[in-house]
């Protein structure tokens, strides 16, 4: 109705001036101007996960504002070992079946394997690449501002609550 929507246009003014704001829609949820980020880290830092993010936030700074991104980065890395070995496993499952796929029952592990490797490859290709965004945000030096800024970026769509400098 017109009412809701001059609601709605006075949160968007207030909002533009830096205000916090109720949501018309939606009482008793706030909604926070958007803070400004380089687009030079809001790409590599939008790879991590939201919590993700907060581990990195709440982690003690390497030095001054320096976020750590260490933690995060040994998980990524040890995802993909693991989804590595899904390949080699997998190849074993199609090698080991291969005599069952010509049987007229068709009960052969040969699919299964084929899975495996699809699966490893396909993972080991996404831990890949969240890794090297990770290992350019350490290289970058982000501050821990900065990754509190994009987690509260997330909080509308996750309902987390947003975190204040730490």
């Amino acid at each position: 109705d017109e009412a809701t929507h001059e609601q709605l246009l006075l949160a968007i003014a207030r909002l533009r001036r830096g205000e916090v704001v109720e949501d018309p829609w939606r009482p008793g949820n706030f909604i926070h101007p958007i803070e400004q980020l380089s687009i030079a880290l809001a790409g590599p830092l939008s790879y991590l996960m939201p919590s993700e993010l907060k581990r990195v936030a709440e982690a003690p700074a390497v030095e001054g504002d320096v976020a750590d991104f260490r933690a995060v980065i040994r998980m990524t890395g040890l995802h993909a070992l693991a989804c590595a070995l899904l390949i080699p496993l997998g190849i074993w499952g199609v090698a080991a079946g291969w005599e069952e796929m010509s049987d007229d029952l068709g009960a052969s592990v040969s699919p299964m394997g084929l899975m495996s490797i699809g699966i490893g490859l396909v993972s080991v290709w996404f831990s890949s690449s969240r890794l090297a965004a990770m290992l350019k945000l350490k290289s970058l030096r982000v501050t821990r501002r900065d990754v509190i800024v994009m987690y509260n970026r997330s909080c509308p769509f996750t309902g987390d609550a947003r975190l204040v400098d730490i």
